[in-house]
Formats: C-alpha cells, structure tokens, sequence
C-alpha cells in the first residue's frame, strides 16, 4: 500500500452546557461530519457515533487508515452566565480515550496533536472489523486561575469491515 493516501475525516464537536456553582459539568455535545475524503453522507452520527463503513473507498487512491480530526465549538457557561474557556487537554493521550471490548487500548488507534488546542487527530490503522469506544475529554476553565474541570463525551468507531 505505498504511495497510497490515508482516508481522511472531519468532525465538528458542538459543545453546549454549563458548570453549577460546585464547577460540575452538565455539557452535551453535537457532532458534525464537516468533510471526509473519500466522501461518505452518514459517516458521523449526531451523537458522534462514527462508522467508517459508510465512506467511499477507491483502493487504487487511499489505504484503508483514516485520520480522524475533531474540532471543538461551542459555548459552556458558568454559574455566573459567563462564557467558559475550554480546549483539549495538551497531552493528546489525555484528550481521548479508545477501548476495545471494555479495555483502553492504542493498538490500532495513537492519538496525536491536532492543529490548536481545540482539535485532535486520531490516526485510526483500521483494524478491520472492529467496533471501539472513544472518549473525548475536555477541560473546562473555572473561575479559579488555573482551575479546570474534565468534561467527557464518549461515542463509538466502527472500523471497516474490508
């Protein structure tokens, strides 16, 4: 396969919510396939469930690994009504979290740097018919300097079954 392009996906992570006055989160999240190459139409499912299955596949053009990028977006405010900052954590081994069959696991899956602070890629090496679980963690800043809280989001990947 070499010589030949990673499929490639892009998905907006719409966050919404607030922190009460103990800072505990209460944010959901709206995911967004914004562009995928090859294209696909149900690659992501709102509740950000993503099943690789449904991207075209041309064999002559790409491998079958997928670089999956997510983007965070989105308001979560404080208990003052203020606006929150938030962003990935800087390690990206912190800022998500793939199981297989219940367990944590980077085979198959390394996480790495996006391009800012509010985006992650994980480099998915389609280990073919699997189905992981991935969890996306969050820190939100609190009115504390410094002081952030951990929002978690966790969907499913299903890997190609090709």
């Amino acid at each position: 396969m070499a010589g030949k392009k990673d499929m490639t996906l892009h998905i907006g992570v719409r966050l919404s919510g607030s922190l009460d006055a103990a800072n505990h989160p209460a944010v959901t999240a709206v995911y967004d396939q914004l562009d995928s190459n090859p294209p696909g139409n149900r690659v992501v499912a709102a509740n950000g469930d993503i099943d690789l299955n449904e991207m075209d596949f041309d064999g002559k053009i790409h491998n079958r690994k997928v670089d999956i990028t997510f983007s965070l977006s989105g308001n979560i405010q404080g208990g003052s009504g203020q606006s929150l900052r938030f962003h990935f954590p800087p390690d990206p081994a912190e800022a998500i979290v793939v199981k297989y069959k219940g367990k944590p696991t980077t085979d198959g899956m390394t996480p790495r740097a996006g391009a800012n602070e509010m985006s992650l890629v994980l480099d998915d090496e389609n280990r073919a018919r699997r189905k992981y679980e991935y969890c996306l963690n969050v820190l939100v800043a609190t009115a504390g300097p410094g002081n952030h809280v951990t929002c978690v989001l966790d969907p499913l990947i299903v890997n190609r079954w090709q």
